[in-house]
């Protein structure tokens, strides 16, 4: 069984990722588990998203503006941000020459980084990471971290910070990287769609045009209108030709579709292959999670399998409504179609319908 992959599999020609894996693992630390205090190591599958993360072309420039990790539920999505935006914060995460064919970076003066959500809780994870990184690391003397509960200066006048929907210094800031998380959750209700706006619009204004934000998420519910959903979108655009000017990059691992839940043995498989090598992750334990008769099975694909799912409350699947199509049924020019339904005229409880 093989998952669904979006990355490309070969490493890119030119990225300053190596100078960043390699600054990660001097400088960081595992932050929890058995092996807290000992240095970062990212695994293999991640080490290939952060190579292609710092991609860039001949000129120096990235290759991508702006990317998406979407990893099932346990993947570890929280400590691969929090290493990436201490980096932003003091590593070689900038171009600044070539060293023949290696691309070499350099520091972000007063870097501004950004970890992104629609409430406090959201950030309190993904920050307790970060904290728990720079713990009896070198990083604290070597670059003069001031490190909060909820912010971190360095002494060049850089700064790491939460930012939420409700901060009313959102606007008007000048980050030089941003960590939406969670963004399967951002919606226009909660005030996601205006933090991502104003994010994107902060960014934008970058001198060097190098700012650009990573967002993380579950696969989405489909028809909520997250911004996971309307990223997943503009990527869906960039494959069909649609959008020639957007760079992004989508990194999504994901089960086979039509996976049958009820097969323990084919779940394993899927699991095992959506998981792939977060080795800490017991697929006994989450097998158990998707069997629970409380846990609905489209909750189990987008949160376990990675796949994206309608809402539990959509009138049809996916899959249901393509095994509607009949190939042998030929619509000719100006026949007549005709819609039947039993809709309804009015209103029910003060609320439109689904008419």
């Amino acid at each position: 069984m093989e998952p669904v992959l979006t990355l490309p599999q070969e490493l890119p020609d030119l990225t300053l990722g190596w100078g960043v894996l390699s600054w990660c693992s001097e400088f960081l630390r595992q932050p929890d588990g058995p092996d807290a205090g000992t240095p970062w190591r990212f695994t293999p599958e991640q080490v290939k998203f952060v190579l292609h993360w710092y991609a860039v072309d001949d000129t120096g420039r990235f290759i991508a503006n702006r990317g998406v990790f979407r990893r099932s539920k346990g993947h570890g999505k929280s400590p691969v941000i929090a290493s990436l935006a201490l980096a932003e914060l003091c590593g070689p995460v900038r171009f600044s020459h070539f060293d023949n064919t290696q691309a070499v970076g350099r520091p972000v003066p007063a870097a501004w980084v950004q970890l992104a959500g629609v409430s406090e809780k959201q950030t309190v994870n993904t920050m307790s990471m970060v904290t728990g990184m720079v713990a009896e690391s070198p990083i604290l003397t070597e670059y003069g971290l001031d490190v909060g509960l909820t912010r971190i200066y360095t002494a060049n006048g850089g700064r790491l910070e939460p930012i939420t929907a409700s901060a009313p210094s959102a606007e008007g800031a000048r980050p030089t990287a941003a960590f939406p998380d969670e963004t399967h959750w951002w919606t226009s209700s909660n005030g996601g769609h205006k933090l991502d706006q104003v994010i994107r619009r902060n960014l934008g204004k970058s001198r060097d045009g190098a700012a650009r934000m990573l967002e993380t998420t579950n696969a989405h519910a489909v028809g909520l209108d997250s911004v996971a959903e309307r990223s997943f979108k503009a990527y869906q655009q960039i494959l069909s030709g649609e959008a020639h000017s957007a760079r992004i990059l989508y990194d999504s691992r994901e089960a086979p579709p039509d996976i049958d839940l009820s097969d323990l043995v084919q779940l394993r498989e899927a699991l095992a292959v959506t998981y792939g090598d977060s080795h800490w992750m017991d697929l006994d334990r989450l097998i158990e999670e998707v069997l629970d008769p409380a846990t609905p099975p489209n909750d189990s694909r987008r949160f376990y399998l990675n796949q994206i799912a309608e809402a539990d409350d959509a009138l049809f699947a996916a899959y249901e409504w393509a095994s509607c199509l009949d190939t042998t049924k030929v619509v000719a020019d100006k026949d007549a179609v005709t819609l039947g339904f039993d809709g309804s005229r009015g209103r029910v409880r003060g609320k439109p319908d689904a008419t």
